[in-house]
């Protein structure tokens, strides 16, 4: 008959039946004078919310189980020690991920380049699947989300390939539309995200619980769009030439709206890393495009940068109450009798807002989006938080007899 310590149950009934957690052990050995034998002592410091609880044992029981436990986390990026249903192969898993001459990196490289290795699945979307599930230890599908941790290297590979083409695209388009300004700016109001916790799961979790729009199926959008737009407007303000306002100001409207409505997404997710470094912790999920415009324009160091931003040109456009004369454009605010001017412009100015939205705006917004996106990807995937999750994939928390 096996006999269970009065110790052990009481650190069994803190952590199974009043919630806690271990935040930490200690084991403690001290000779004793004159002899060769130990006194031995474990302290196993437990937690729930802001409350510690420090139990101090000598019990055999206590000190195996000590020994069972490892380092675990959750999908939603919270720590934890347990112990875990398969020890040694959490340890080997552990070693499998160490590669501290990248030698286990460079030769999965040379497997994508060579196409001896060929991804039959998705690895981000896959990534994403296993983040936004709930929050759970050792109750994940092994067989779902095993490539994960077995082809590590090469995913890693790949994401890392992957963000070096997207820097030199970077490069290139920074100099093409001379947009380094707007690019520093939103490159500081992303860098919210990477910083608003020390845990990358956690921040890249929040990421995506901010995205309000698919980013495969918008980005393949804004590049169609761009294509769309370029020609007409190319054609009508080439090198200053003059315009025709009752002829071209319309279609300057449509091509402002064309840039202006698949970026609306992305201007809240702007304006959210922008309050994350003003230091709101919980900026709200979702606000309209006037609201974020304003918070965009109201930044004292980088407000001037978004004076293309105007959501009346837009509404102009899209309920039809704009009106030429002469070289003045006005938008009203209807149709009706009594409907007020709400914006005026000189139509050369308008035609300028419209230019630096399609040819600065435009591009530095989505170029930002997608270095950010990466940025987050590139550090959870090098993360130790993310290396013990993939190794608590089916083999987290084990049973427990009570």
């Amino acid at each position: 008959m096996i006999v269970v310590s009065n110790d052990f149950k009481n650190i069994m009934q803190k952590i199974h039946k009043d919630k806690y957690t271990i935040s930490r052990t200690e084991i403690h050995a001290r000779r004793r004078e004159n002899e060769n034998t130990f006194d031995t002592q474990a302290t196993i410091t437990l937690q729930k919310d802001e409350e510690k609880l420090v139990i101090q044992t000598t019990e055999p029981d206590c000190f195996l189980y000590i020994a069972q436990l490892r380092k675990i986390i959750k999908t939603d990026g919270d720590i934890l020690l347990a112990p875990v249903t398969n020890p040694e192969q959490y340890n080997n898993d552990i070693l499998f991920l160490i590669d501290q001459d990248k030698k286990k990196l460079e030769s999965a490289r040379k497997d994508l380049i060579s196409k001896r290795f060929v991804f039959s699945y998705n690895p981000i979307k896959l990534v994403d699947v296993l983040l936004e599930s709930r929050a759970k230890t050792g109750k994940l599908d092994r067989v779902k989300y095993s490539p994960l941790l077995e082809d590590y290297f090469h995913i890693l590979a790949l994401i890392l390939s992957q963000s070096e083409d997207l820097l030199r695209m970077h490069r290139r388009l920074e100099k093409k539309f001379s947009i380094q300004a707007l690019l520093h700016a939103m490159g500081w109001m992303y860098a919210g995200f990477s910083l608003r916790t020390k845990n990358p799961i956690k921040n890249y979790r929040y990421f995506k619980t901010c995205l309000s729009f698919d980013s495969d199926i918008l980005f393949e959008q804004l590049s169609s769009q761009g294509q769309i737009t370029e020609d007409v407007l190319f054609k009508t303000l080439s090198n200053g030439q003059k315009l025709n306002y009752k002829r071209d100001i319309p279609q300057l409207m449509d091509i402002y709206t064309r840039c202006l409505e698949p970026l609306r997404p992305l201007i809240n997710l702007l304006r959210i890393g922008l309050e994350l470094r003003s230091g709101v912790p919980s900026p709200e999920k979702q606000r309209s495009l006037g609201q974020n415009i304003a918070v965009l324009k109201a930044d004292k160091n980088y407000g001037s940068l978004f004076k293309c931003l105007d959501e009346q040109i837009r509404h102009g456009d899209a309920h039809s109450s704009t009106f030429i004369k002469g070289d003045v454009v006005e938008i009203r605010n209807g149709l009706t009798r009594k409907s007020k001017v709400i914006r005026t412009f000189k139509g050369i100015e308008l035609a300028n807002i419209i230019l630096e939205m399609k040819q600065q705006f435009f591009p530095a917004l989505m170029i930002a989006t997608v270095l950010n996106d990466y940025a987050l990807l590139d550090r959870l995937l090098v993360s130790p938080e993310y290396k013990i999750l993939l190794v608590t994939i089916g083999n987290g928390r084990a049973k427990e007899n009570t």
